[in-house]
């Protein structure tokens, strides 16, 4: 025990924008080290025994750290390529679930969307041991008391593709009136890392059109439409899509929280965190 005191350590993960630490106490009653960021003395944490040793989580000694790694928790290639298109200008390394082939289909077992992507960010989280950003996302028609919300994804059942989705969703509203079927996507997410759970979510609304417009997007995105750019999602391209639609809002209030926790950075700003 002797050897921790005053020894230095590197989070793989920053906490509260710092990644090297100093031990300043030993409690050996609760088997676990104080510790104090080593640029900024007034954070400090305490750690178990047993984590430290976790090179998953801490590396013995100051070490230069390269971009974070964050895995987008989904198997969903087309969630992939909105989530990469937003933190595009920052210090993180994606890394999607295609490089860990034993993590399998996340059973979505929650009540509600928020439910939904923190099982989703805790299994990814405890299979590779790497902070974790992933979503869940609901359209909500009003016609039809807010289904399939958390069910859109298997609206038309189990193993279903984009377009039985689409046509149970035209099936179901074919005797409704234009007035009448207004909707709104609703897009939960969240993050974890060792430290912190995260969740915010973005919100668009519009209206379910009559028959498919646009080639673009996934999902229900032919038949989304947006009154305010007289387009459905599948007209838009990505560009258009994601300054407006519920991912790319939530997708930029969790990338704000994350800056905001000191958990990445711009790539144009001065890394933080690190001894020179």
């Amino acid at each position: 025990m002797k050897n921790y005191q005053g020894s230095k350590w590197t989070s793989l993960n920053r906490i509260k924008g710092w990644c090297h630490f100093e031990v300043k106490n030993i409690n050996k009653k609760k088997s676990e080290l104080e510790l104090f960021a080593v640029c900024d003395k007034k954070i400090t944490l305490s750690v178990k025994f047993h984590e430290i040793k976790n090179k998953n989580k801490w590396l013995s000694g100051w070490v230069k750290l390269n971009d974070m790694n964050l895995v987008i928790a989904t198997h969903n290639k087309d969630k992939c390529k909105e989530i990469l298109f937003e933190l595009k200008n920052f210090n993180v390394n994606i890394k999607t679930l295609d490089q860990f082939p034993s993590i399998g289909e996340i059973e979505e077992n929650g009540l509600t969307l928020k439910e939904n992507a923190l099982i989703k960010v805790r299994e990814v989280y405890k299979k590779t041991g790497l902070p974790c950003i992933g979503d869940d996302t609901g359209l909500e028609v009003d016609v039809l008391d807010g289904a399939p919300g958390v069910f859109s994804a298997r609206y038309a059942g189990k193993n279903c593709t984009y377009l039985d989705n689409i046509n149970k969703m035209l099936n179901d509203l074919k005797n409704i009136p234009n007035q009448d079927r207004k909707a709104q996507f609703r897009t939960v997410m969240a993050y974890k890392d060792s430290n912190m759970e995260l969740t915010c979510e973005g919100i668009v609304k519009g209206y379910i059109m009559k028959e498919i417009k646009g080639l673009g997007g996934f999902g229900y995105d032919p038949l989304f439409y947006v009154t305010k750019y007289k387009k459905t999602f599948a007209e838009m391209n990505m560009n258009e899509k994601n300054k407006i639609s519920h991912r790319g809002i939530a997708i930029k209030s969790m990338v704000q929280l994350l800056i905001k926790n000191g958990i990445i950075l711009n790539k144009n700003i001065k890394s933080r965190g690190e001894l020179a």
